[in-house]
């Protein structure tokens, strides 16, 4: 008897555990959303047909890759913290790399990708952008007969707070993901 309850005491924690992780994941995603800094970062050319096609979109950040600080070494999958800054037009560019915590909030963590020569490829916390499934029917129709296929100039708006990045929206040509889409119509 005192054998069931004790594996009736672990089965309850371990699901206790099961359920705070993810909470816990999501608590912390929204504190950065709500209070964390928006920074926005320019895209290279995005392909609307990609997001017809997959629900979901790649962010090639313009300024990935990053010039490789001459003082450290960096090898594929490292972790490294970005600093970042506003330029001249209010968009954000990536200052320097740290193997260090710096000082301050304006900084998120990536992962080193690859070095090539003297630039550093990320992998970034937000090169990804997930669209729901709702609106999709009636605008993709519209999509498909018009025939403006060209990229189209984009950018993302990303809160950083405590080392954590969350993306916040999707931009194209100035206009909220959905707006944008909702006006292929």
């Amino acid at each position: 008897m005192n054998n069931k309850k004790w594996l009736l005491g672990c089965f309850l924690c371990l699901a206790l555990v099961q359920l705070f992780v993810p909470a816990w994941i999501i608590i912390q995603r929204e504190m950065t959303l709500r209070n964390g800094q928006p920074f926005r970062f320019q895209t290279d050319p995005i392909s609307v047909k990609d997001i017809f096609d997959k629900r979901s979109i790649s962010l090639p950040i313009s300024q990935n890759p990053v010039p490789k600080p001459s003082n450290i070494q960096l090898f594929p999958n490292q972790l490294v913290y970005v600093l970042v800054d506003k330029d001249d037009q209010g968009f954000a560019r990536i200052e320097s790399l740290s193997l260090h915590k710096p000082k301050g909030n304006d900084f998120f963590k990536a992962e080193v990708d690859y070095v090539k020569g003297r630039q550093v490829y990320l992998n970034l916390p937000f090169d990804r952008y997930y669209l729901e499934e709702k609106p999709f029917p009636a605008v993709s129709d519209d999509y498909q007969k018009n025939d403006r296929k060209a990229p189209q100039e984009g950018s993302v708006v990303v809160r950083i707070d405590k080392g954590r990045a969350v993306l916040e929206e999707l931009y194209i040509e100035g206009k909220p993901v959905l707006e944008f889409l909702e006006n292929f119509k």
